[in-house]
């Protein structure tokens, strides 16, 4: 039924920026920087 899944995805490249130490869970997010799935919980 459903095409073989694919081999698995490669790794995400590094974030051109540092993340903060706190982690994506930081209340405080600097504007200008894309959203990512991490950054989802802080909404």
């Amino acid at each position: 039924p459903w095409a073989p899944a694919p081999t698995a995805a490669p790794p995400r490249p590094a974030a051109p920026w540092p993340l903060p130490r706190h982690g994506p869970r930081s209340r405080s997010r600097p504007i200008g920087r894309p959203l990512h799935c991490a950054d989802r919980g802080s909404r």
